[in-house]
């Protein structure tokens, strides 16, 4: 995957389905990315970690954020 990785063209998309955390934004590791797509479930905690989430991607610079 990695390989494949490093032979994307500027058009192309990919998609990555991570696990439920703020991990990768507290990481860094989607500091790269053109579009955050972030799906919640309507429970109190789900609600609670989307409210942490939009601004820790605001701060890494991310400003397409659905």
């Amino acid at each position: 995957m990695v390989a494949e990785l490093g032979s994307l063209r500027p058009d192309d998309v990919t998609v990555l389905d991570m696990e439920a955390s703020i991990e990768h934004l507290t990481r860094g590791t989607v500091r790269d990315v053109e579009k955050l797509l972030i799906v919640t479930e309507p429970y109190f905690r789900s609600l609670e970690t989307l409210g942490r989430t939009v601004p820790l991607a605001r701060e890494l610079g991310l400003a397409d954020l659905y």
